[in-house]
């Protein structure tokens, strides 16, 4: 169990930590696109790695939530790792404990970045596109 557990915080926390170091990258190439000359200013390398330990920390506390539940990483024969089952969770909790977990599980650490990842992205394209 306690192997289990340490590679699922791994597994989860490297996997968050990556989307949130791409967003805040997408966030730095946006702003240097439409912000050029305040770019520097705005997000100069102390920000930069201020929100880039964010993102680290950001990642693995979300990667304890299952502690904080009191339900640990499951290895599950079909799928070769340790993962948090929520949907088991979920359907025993209350529906405000349900929203946290659903927040802290898939709102905050993939649909979040993934639009402003896609937005920062289309701008940057727009840009491009309409420079050229």
């Amino acid at each position: 169990i306690l192997i289990c557990n340490i590679t699922g915080v791994a597994h989860s926390g490297l996997a968050r930590a990556s989307v949130f170091i791409v967003t805040v990258l997408s966030v730095s190439r946006f702003v240097a696109v439409y912000r050029p000359m305040r770019s520097k200013r705005l997000l100069g390398n102390g920000r930069i790695k201020f929100f880039i330990a964010l993102a680290w920390i950001l990642a693995f506390g979300i990667s304890f939530t299952p502690f904080y539940f009191g339900k640990p990483y499951t290895y599950k024969v079909f799928i070769p790792t340790c993962y948090f089952e929520e949907g088991e969770l979920v359907a025993n909790s209350t529906l405000a404990t349900t929203g946290t977990i659903y927040a802290l599980t898939s709102l905050v650490p993939f649909i979040l970045p993934g639009i402003i990842v896609t937005t920062c992205t289309l701008a940057v394209l727009l840009s491009l596109c309409q420079n050229s």
